[in-house]
């Protein structure tokens, strides 16, 4: 069975690289497995971010060629700092590299022989998410400040695009 991260991770690697994000990591994981990894971190290795929530991924398998993989969270976040107004936020956040990591994404997935968006879901725009880390307030100690944008629940189509012989 393929799985989810195993074709993302190569497509957020060439996100990264049209952006000039080369610090930016990509994890497939719990939660709190995130949170330990990134506490171990220094800032210039932790940010940008694009996280995906194991424990809200399903696959569907009843297709013999296509699967339905749903993904009840998505991370896409960048450091900031708790003083920044909105419009610094927009300036300094969302315009130069969350946004343009969002669409680049989405981007690349209507490229991808074998991954595809089969449903958006929400699209939602965290001004200052730090304190709400990334399982809600008393279900970590994240303690950094950051913007995001938060996918839930997308559902992908998981095709199995193989050649045929001549």
């Amino acid at each position: 069975m393929t799985l989810l991260q195993d074709i993302l991770s190569p497509e957020i690697k060439l996100v990264q690289e049209d952006l000039g994000l080369d610090n930016s990591r990509f994890k497939y994981s719990t939660p709190i497995e995130f949170i330990n990894e990134l506490k171990a971190l220094n800032d210039l290795q932790r940010y940008p971010f694009f996280f995906i929530n194991s424990m809200l991924v399903d696959y569907d398998l009843q297709s013999k060629n296509d699967k339905i993989i749903n993904v009840g969270e998505i991370v896409i976040a960048t450091k900031s700092l708790p003083g920044w107004s909105s419009e610094e936020r927009d300036a300094k956040s969302f315009k130069p590299i969350l946004i343009p990591f969002l669409e680049r994404f989405l981007e690349r997935l209507t490229f991808n022989k074998n991954l595809s968006v089969l449903k958006e879901g929400k699209i939602k725009l965290h001004y200052f998410y730090g304190k709400q880390g990334l399982y809600g307030g008393d279900g970590n100690i994240f303690n950094d400040s950051v913007d995001a944008i938060q996918l839930l629940n997308f559902q992908f189509r998981l095709s199995n695009n193989k050649q045929c012989k001549k």
